[in-house]
């Protein structure tokens, strides 16, 4: 049943009329008969003109690809302007269009005219790593091409061979743990390296240290430690040349002092950047026509004349890492940075961080030299090798020596976890081997070997230990000194992790929180706090260690048990340098006075702390229950930079004790309260 339908008539030259009746599918003629049929011719030739069908463009590829990337637009505005017209990325993909019979010629017509593009040209670009380039910013590449009407595609040919990267396990906790930066941090370039660290540049221990001699302070500070006969040297020196002075070390434990002229222009970047990478690379050379394998710098420019540090930082390490590339023994260059510098030590650390990706650092620079590129999946624990197979190949042979190279790393460390073997400095001051001497100690002692041969990394000596009096003996003076193994064990109170340095947050359920709160709060005035946030135990197995060999040592020599737990108040930033440094530091002594002598100070009386323990942005403060090895003590005095001989600390008002030794105090809480 019809639901509509509509009627007209139309008027032939002899005014006889047609009846019109459209409904829905259907026209129905009414009228004459050879009238109707006339009438029905018109409407088919009318039909025919506006059918539309699918039309094939006599197009070639790469005509079709340009007007399916470039000429959207134009296509689209072809489609809008004439009805029945389709030209849509799927029929186009195909090498057609749809249109009407009548509009054929003009729409293949504006098709062909969109499509007149010169023939394409091919650039085969076989430079190392362009591959990888194009094919991560493929569609910024594309981009660029469209704005300039021009479509770009990219074929890359490449050998593709996947090998496994080395990784170490990681403990999988459900605590949260916070990993400070740690005071010190190096990265392996070539054959050498680059070191970053806390410290006193002056007592640093390596063949030279260099100085700015435009920089007042620092160096009056390093002839002042260094001592008379430097000072009458670098005067005597200074008079004849002003350029580049080199003197003996006096009383630092370097062999020379390098005093060189640094002029800053703060205002002008570009030759900042070129002052400090000339600063860097004259003492370098220097230092290598010496025939000497280590160097330490200071961060110039980062105090009074306030240069950025990221810029500094970025300047000296990169300048370092540029002429490691160019040698070929090893050498070691350090950046000392003093303790008050933590924002500085920050850019160092992430510029060093950078480069420290250790493993891909020293694979890729020699596989870019051979033309082949390795890309670095870490997540996925692979590495993809791009290249011609014959050089493939020769990367394959340097991938395997890397390896072995990272499995070495990775047992030291382990090594070290357990086992520290350390060398005596003086009476009271042991110093650590490296990781490298650590683990060679260690497999001579458990080999049962009666000594063992090495060089000494941190000293660059040769030397021999004899395990049956625990000597080590160097070669070139021999001069011998005290050897110790510790081998450690875990308190029983600590959270089983691997590595260092570990903040362990406490659940206030622990008995540990509950005994520190409780001795926080026995003498802290509870006017001057709202509440406690949160009480950390630190796990520090270097100092825990260090520790426990004085604590054995008082013990031997005083037959008695003098460990206190005591308070020490401090700004968040140094209680977090304290954490990376492993020790309470010194260097902050003045700060508030030094009235019972020069060392670190400690008390019995949490409220005395808390006037210490400024507070951060948010009014946290921060304050650590350390134990701490009193000995025998005396009242100290201001003028005292140690303990008299015979006492091991110094004390004053029946509740302030103050040490002068490292591993004296061991930070074991850290209360952060508000």
């Amino acid at each position: 049943m019809m639901s509509r339908s509509f009627k007209c008539k139309i008027y032939d030259e002899q005014t006889e009329t047609v009846l019109v009746v459209l409904e829905q599918q259907r026209i129905l003629l009414f009228g004459l008969k050879d009238i109707v049929e006339d009438v029905s011719k018109e409407f088919e030739k009318i039909k025919e003109k506006h059918e539309t069908k699918d039309i094939k463009l006599n197009l070639k590829s790469h005509q079709i690809k340009y007007l399916l990337n470039i000429c959207r637009t134009e296509l689209k505005q072809i489609e809008d302007k004439h009805d029945g017209v389709i030209i849509n990325d799927h029929k186009l993909s195909n090498g057609e269009f749809c249109t009407p019979n009548y509009l054929r010629e003009t729409i293949e017509s504006k098709i062909g005219e969109l499509a007149k593009v010169n023939n394409p040209i091919t650039y085969n670009i076989s430079k190392r790593g362009f591959s990888t380039l194009a094919e991560k910013n493929k569609k910024k590449l594309i981009e660029i091409g469209q704005h300039s009407k021009c479509y770009v595609e990219i074929q890359v040919q490449t050998t593709n061979i996947t090998y496994t990267i080395p990784k170490a396990n990681k403990s999988i906790s459900n605590t949260t743990e916070v990993t400070p930066m740690p005071v010190s941090s190096s990265v392996t370039i070539k054959g050498g390296t680059v070191n970053i660290c806390i410290g006193d540049l002056g007592a640093h221990q390596v063949d030279e240290i260099v100085v700015s001699s435009s920089s007042n302070i620092l160096r009056q500070n390093i002839i002042q430690q260094a001592g008379d006969t430097v000072l009458k040297e670098y005067k005597k020196k200074s008079q004849t040349n002003s350029n580049l002075i080199e003197t003996n070390a006096g009383q630092l434990p370097c062999k020379k002092i390098l005093f060189l002229p640094c002029v800053l222009d703060n205002k002008n970047e570009g030759a900042l950047r070129q002052s400090i990478r000339r600063f860097v690379s004259k003492a370098i050379q220097h230092v290598l026509a010496a025939k000497y394998t280590s160097i330490a710098f200071p961060a110039i420019g980062c105090g009074l004349i306030g240069c950025k540090f990221d810029l500094v930082a970025n300047e000296m390490i990169e300048e370092a890492k540029n002429q490691l590339l160019q040698i070929k023994s090893n050498f070691r260059v350090s950046f000392i940075l003093l303790p008050t510098q933590t924002n500085v030590y920050e850019q160092f650390y992430k510029k060093l961080a950078a480069l420290s990706e250790n493993a891909q650092n020293e694979f890729t620079y020699p596989s870019a030299n051979i033309q082949v590129l390795p890309e670095f999946e870490v997540k996925n624990n692979r590495v993809k090798l791009f290249g011609p197979n014959a050089k493939v190949s020769e990367s394959e042979k340097e991938f395997w020596r890397l390896n072995s190279q990272i499995k070495d790393q990775l047992r030291w460390e382990t090594v070290a976890r357990h086992i520290l073997w350390a060398y005596q400095i003086n009476e009271d001051t042991w110093e650590e081997y490296s990781l490298r001497n650590n683990a060679e100690i260690e497999d001579s002692y458990l080999a049962k070997s009666s000594s063992v041969h090495f060089t000494n990394e941190k000293s660059n000596e040769k030397c021999e230990i004899k395990f049956q009096n625990m000597l080590e003996i160097c070669s070139n003076n021999q001069r011998q000194r005290h050897v110790t193994r510790t081998d450690f064990e875990k308190p029983p109170n600590w959270a089983l992790h691997f590595g260092n340095t570990w903040r362990f947050p406490l659940h206030p359920q622990l008995p540990d929180y509950n005994l520190v709160l409780n001795k926080f709060k026995e003498t802290m005035d509870s006017s001057k706090y709202a509440q406690v946030i949160l009480i950390e135990r630190l796990q520090i197995k270097r100092w825990y260690t260090g520790y426990q060999a004085h604590k054995k040592d008082f013990q031997e020599r005083l037959k008695i048990d003098t460990e206190k737990f005591l308070f020490h108040g401090c700004p968040e930033a140094s209680a977090d340098l304290i954490i990376q440094s492993n020790h309470f530091n010194r260097s902050f002594v003045g700060k508030h006075g030094a009235l019972y002598g020069s060392g670190v100070y400690f008390s019995s009386n949490a409220c005395y702390s808390h006037s210490f323990a400024t507070p951060n942005t948010k009014g946290e403060r921060c304050m650590f229950l350390a134990r701490v090895l009193v000995g025998k003590a005396i009242t100290g005095t201001q003028s005292m930079v140690t303990a008299p001989d015979g006492y091991d600390s110094t004390t004053g008002d029946h509740h302030i004790w103050v040490t002068y030794h490292d591993d004296q105090a061991y930070a074991e809480y850290l209360i952060t309260y508000k």
